[in-house]
Parts: structure tokens; C-alpha cells; sequence
């Protein structure tokens, strides 16, 4: 049997699901420790000590929530963002005449493709815990969001890797 190096969680941005990652990680940090926490919300970001954690926390440097960074210390791991928060990367999205976007196939597909190489970047150094939201691991095409999730054809044959979607995702 392959060992996981990385557990990929997907969560709706709710604190309920997000709590639900949050224990999932725990658990599994428990019985095979991680070394690195990779979030979406921390951006382009990366904390390796507590000094820089509470640094990140104390000026907000999240987006969803400071969840991540507070997991990080308590798990006593570095905080790695994984997510790209460039003007440029939501300059095309398409919006309606309200100014909501539409179609973001284009940022999401830059994000992920930034999401893949972190992802390989800290597996190749230890054990990882990816948190992001669920609509990331997409396994369909959508007119919204595009094709089928990046990071889900890049990792999903590999044995080293395991996926946690959330019960409550949108998309599958």
C-alpha cells in the first residue's frame, strides 16, 4: 500500500465545513503528522515560523478567514498559500451588467495552474494538507469555471494522494 504524502480537502467557505476540515486535519495530523499546511486563503504567502504567523495574523494577510494560519500553529508547521491574488489573473473574468463575474474560467485556470506547483513543490519536500475550496477538485466542466478542476486531472491517478471533497460541494 502507497503512503499518502498529501490529503487535498475541499471545503464550501462556510464555518461549518471549514471546522470540518479543520478536525479532519487534526486527526490525521494525529496519527501521521504533516509538515506543511498549503491554503488558498493565504494567498501567495508563505509562513514558516510563529513570528511570521502572527504577523499574517495580525495585519489579516487571509482571505476567507485566518483559519489556516491558526492551524498552522497549532499543528506547529509552516502556513503555505497556494493561491494567486494578482489583479491580472481576474482582469478577463467575464461579469454581467451588474459587475458579478460569469465566467471565471480564466482566473481559475491560473490559479490552479499556481495551486499544481505548490502542491508538487511541498510534496516533493514532506507531507502536506491542502485547504481550498471544493470547486477547485471540480471532476466535470462548467460554463462558470471551465474544464474539469487541474489539480483534480494533474493528481488524480496518483496513489500518493488523496482527495477529501466536502458533503456539501456544489459541483462535482
Amino acid at each position: 500500500m502507497t503512503d499518502i504524502r498529501v490529503d487535498i480537502y475541499g471545503e464550501i467557505h462556510t464555518t461549518a465545513d471549514r471546522n470540518r476540515v479543520e478536525w479532519a486535519i487534526i486527526d490525521n495530523h494525529r496519527k501521521k503528522p504533516y509538515d506543511f499546511l498549503l491554503c488558498e486563503e493565504l494567498g501567495p504567502y508563505e509562513h514558516h515560523t510563529a513570528k511570521a504567523k502572527d504577523k499574517a495574523l495580525k495585519e489579516k494577510m487571509y482571505s476567507i478567514g485566518p483559519m489556516g494560519l491558526e492551524l498552522s500553529k497549532k499543528l506547529g508547521i509552516p502556513a503555505i498559500g497556494i493561491d494567486d491574488w494578482s489583479d491580472a489573473t481576474y482582469a478577463k473574468d467575464i461579469k454581467d451588467k451588474k459587475g458579478m463575474a460569469v465566467n471565471f474560467s480564466r482566473s481559475f485556470y491560473i490559479r490552479e495552474t499556481k495551486m499544481v506547483a505548490k502542491i508538487k513543490k511541498y510534496m516533493a519536500k514532506g507531507r502536506c494538507a491542502v485547504m481550498l475550496g471544493d470547486s477547485h477538485l471540480r471532476t466535470t466542466k462548467t460554463k462558470e469555471l471551465g474544464d474539469a478542476s487541474l489539480i483534480w486531472e494533474t493528481f488524480k491517478d496518483n496513489p500518493e494522494v488523496k482527495f477529501h471533497r466536502s458533503p456539501k460541494r456544489e459541483i462535482d
